[in-house]
């Protein structure tokens, strides 16, 4: 049966900055944390997903009952390339360069994280210009009957000033991108994962990783990472390749994943 990882870097997720590093290196303008404490953010797909339950979040609701593997990853190091940056993370740094060149993996890019493969004639690429354009996209690639990665990022060019009125852009983009994902969900195969986080690009920054689908464990919580490439290297893994990083796949599949028998089932 084809795998496929939909991979979703979802700009305003930043969990703030490291102990000793100064809060501008926070790659959002506003952390999750700020926008939380607006009182207007309703996510209770990402709730279900262990969001509230990372460490180190001390506000919101945590779950119950969480329906997937859920953990926190630093940036210790400068990044020199917020394209590299994103390679890295996904994996894909490892796969495209691996040689030979994989062959019948399906490589998609939806949004502005198209840049980050921009010299990749293997990556299929779609610019988008809202996020309801881009999550059109990434169903699209669902009802694909490929195997591969999708790649594609939210939030994508949203600016705002101190104060509520400021991050009002922020809290009902990230409203409207959970109640998608929630029904994106429920098109998704045995063999489909789908990865949640946010942008990585600055040293000293930490970001959620949250990952769901048929195979993966639930309430699994993989702490605290020493670097966002491990999620990069178990979505290589899960592909037969090598990446940078260390692979927490072996701690989040289960044995013997149950799911729609039927890979063409929609």
């Amino acid at each position: 049966m084809r795998k496929r990882v939909f991979f979703v870097i979802l700009n305003g997720l930043s969990l703030g900055a490291l102990p000793g590093y100064p809060e501008e290196n926070n790659a959002d303008l506003f952390t999750l944390n700020e926008i939380y404490s607006t009182g207007k953010l309703n996510v209770p797909l990402l709730r279900r997903l262990g969001l509230f339950n990372i460490e180190g979040v001390d506000f919101g609701r945590r779950s119950c009952i969480v329906n997937g593997a859920f953990g926190r990853c630093l940036c210790k190091d400068v990044i020199p390339d917020k394209n590299e940056c994103v390679r890295d993370m996904t994996g894909l740094s490892g796969i495209l360069g691996s040689d030979p060149e994989p062959e019948g993996l399906t490589v998609t890019a939806i949004g502005s994280v198209c840049s980050a493969f921009e010299n990749d004639a293997h990556v299929k690429k779609h610019r988008t210009c809202s996020d309801k354009e881009a999550i059109d996209g990434m169903i699209a690639a669902a009802r694909a009957n490929v195997s591969g990665i999708c790649v594609i990022s939210l939030l994508d060019g949203l600016s705002g000033t101190s104060g509520d009125k400021g991050m009002t852009p922020y809290y009902s983009s990230i409203n409207y991108a959970d109640r998608r994902l929630s029904q994106f969900m429920q098109i998704l195969r045995s063999n489909d994962i789908l990865v949640v986080t946010s942008n990585a690009s600055a040293s000293g920054g930490i970001v959620p990783v949250l990952v769901y689908g048929d195979g993966i464990r639930g309430a699994m919580n993989l702490g605290t990472r020493s670097s966002y490439s491990d999620t990069g290297a178990a979505i290589a893994e899960y592909f037969g390749y090598g990446s940078a990083g260390k692979s927490f796949l072996s701690n989040i599949e289960k044995q013997n994943p149950k799911g729609k028998e039927n890979e063409n089932e929609i």
